[in-house]
């Protein structure tokens, strides 16, 4: 469920607090160093990139290294560009989207 509300731009980051008109802090609570949306915080954030890095390591899969990554503007993009890396299981890292999503 929380996949699908990232990929559906629905979880309740800065921007889209703003939208409501609601109080809150317009930066990345991780980096303080560029606006918080759900994008940022999955895929262009520093913090967030290191730990794709680490995964990426650990599972020795270098086709998974953030360094790598299509660009993108939006969650279901990134998503769909990573899911179909060449050389990756497809069924195991869709699985791992969703668990490394959930934590980070």
């Amino acid at each position: 469920f929380f996949s699908w509300l990232n990929i559906r731009n629905r979880v309740w980051t800065s921007d889209q607090l703003e939208v409501r008109d609601w109080p809150r802090n317009a930066s990345c609570t991780l980096c303080w160093h560029a606006p918080e949306t759900t994008h940022h915080i999955l895929v262009e954030c520093r913090y967030s990139r290191r730990v794709w890095s680490y995964i990426a390591s650990w599972l020795s899969l270098p086709h998974l290294e953030p360094q790598g990554w299509l660009s993108s503007t939006t969650v279901k993009d990134w998503w769909m560009s990573v899911g179909s890396l060449p050389g990756v299981p497809r069924q195991g890292l869709r699985s791992l989207l969703l668990l490394v999503n959930w934590e980070i």
